[in-house]
């Protein structure tokens, strides 16, 4: 707050979100795909974007 200022540190209070879901299970999950799996997911992604 103090080096924020009250209007900021209000602003940032009300931008902050807990999120949901489990993290340490979501983020084993992914440590556990295949490199090629997620570099096809990537460009999937972009193609259906129309990105190259």
């Amino acid at each position: 707050m103090k080096s924020l200022g009250p209007a900021d540190a209000i602003r940032f209070v009300r931008s902050y979100s807990r999120g949901s879901g489990d993290y340490t299970r979501e983020r084993r999950v992914s440590l556990e795909r295949d490199l090629d799996t997620v570099v096809a997911g990537v460009l999937g992604c972009r193609k259906k974007e129309g990105r190259s």
